[in-house]
This record gives structure tokens, C-alpha cells and sequence, in this order.
């Protein structure tokens, strides 16, 4: 049965695929993304996309579920490579570990206390009450939360990752994220 290009059969079939398949593809891109279930859903997408665009030259669509897990371990391959190379370059820049913990912190001053009594002279504390007051002030409410959570109560990525409703991975990438953007912040304040 060769559908007709973009005509109605065409439709019809593309959406009794997706019905009979998303569910399995979705759940094998799952599985072998580390249950990175963002990353998961993409891949996923992005396969159900390659089908629509190559329709027209697919003829048995009742045998379409192995060209569409073959697809997908080509594209799960290419995902996994993406992620590992991004948290590569995310722990260089970060200094981030596998154990979710910092290799080097913040700045004290800028992860707990606003209280810089303990500085010798007043023109580096006003200094550092104003780079503060530049971090503070361009972040989003969200990563106000992540800071507070993380870097101010010094809570485990777990506590946050519960506190969001979030997978503790992507509790991690966002504390890394966060902390490169505070650093480039600070960086950028010190230089102007």
C-alpha cells in the first residue's frame, strides 16, 4: 500500500503509527538515554519526524516497527554521544564531579553569608556587597531558588531536586548551569 504523498491516507497511517509505536519508542530511548526523560522525548520526536518526511517511501507500514527501533538505536547512539560530550565540556567549565559535588566552590562570599565582617578593608567589601548585588540581580527567580537551595542553605541536590519536582540529574545540570552563569557574572562584573 503506497499512500499518496501528503494526501489524507498518508495522515491517517502517520497517526496510527505514532498511536501503535510512541509509547515503545519513547520508553527504548528511555532506557538507553539513562532515563533522561527530556533527552528522551526529543529523540523520540525527532524519529517520529524522520518517519513523516521519509512516508513516502516506506511501502509496508505494517512492518514499520522494526525500521522505527533500528532508527531509533542510530539516533539514541547519536543523543548519548551529545549528552556525554555536553556534560564533559559542563564538568571542564565547572568542576563539577559525578559525585554531584564541587570540586571548587563558589566564592564564600557568594554562596552563604552577607555578612563581610571579617574583611580587612571597606572599599573590598563594598566591592564584594556590589558583585553580589550584580549576581543577585540578573538572575531569574528560578535560579534564586537553586541558589538558595544549594549554595546559601547548602542543601544536597537531592533536597532540590524534591523541592522542584525534578530528576536529580537535571537538578545537577541546572546547579551547574547556574554556576557557571554566577561566574561569568562575577567575571564580567570585576572586568567593567
Amino acid at each position: 500500500m503506497e499512500p499518496e504523498k501528503d494526501g489524507p491516507e498518508r495522515e491517517t497511517a502517520f497517526s496510527g503509527i505514532v498511536r501503535q509505536y510512541y509509547g515503545k519508542i519513547l520508553s527504548y530511548c528511555g532506557y538507553f538515554l539513562g532515563g533522561n526523560r527530556p533527552a528522551a522525548e526529543d529523540c523520540a520526536q525527532d524519529i517520529f519526524v524522520i518517519l513523516y518526511n521519509r512516508m513516502d517511501t516506506l511501502n509496508n507500514y505494517e512492518k514499520i516497527g522494526g525500521w522505527l527501533y533500528k532508527t531509533a538505536g542510530n539516533l539514541v547512539k547519536q543523543y548519548a554521544a551529545a549528552i556525554q560530550k555536553e556534560r564533559k565540556r559542563l564538568k571542564s567549565l565547572t568542576g563539577f564531579s559525578d559525585e554531584g559535588e564541587f570540586s571548587h566552590p563558589l566564592p564564600e562570599s557568594l554562596r552563604y553569608e552577607e555578612d563581610f565582617d571579617c574583611l580587612d578593608d571597606e572599599e573590598t567589601e563594598e566591592k564584594i556587597h556590589a558583585a553580589l548585588e550584580y549576581v543577585m540581580g540578573r538572575l531569574k527567580k528560578g535560579e534564586h531558588t537553586i541558589w538558595r537551595i544549594v549554595f546559601r542553605e547548602r542543601r544536597p541536590i537531592a533536597d532540590l531536586a524534591a523541592e522542584l519536582n525534578l530528576s536529580p540529574g537535571a537538578a545537577k545540570s541546572r546547579v551547574a548551569r547556574l554556576r557557571h552563569k554566577i561566574m561569568g557574572l562575577v567575571r564580567r562584573f570585576f572586568e567593567e
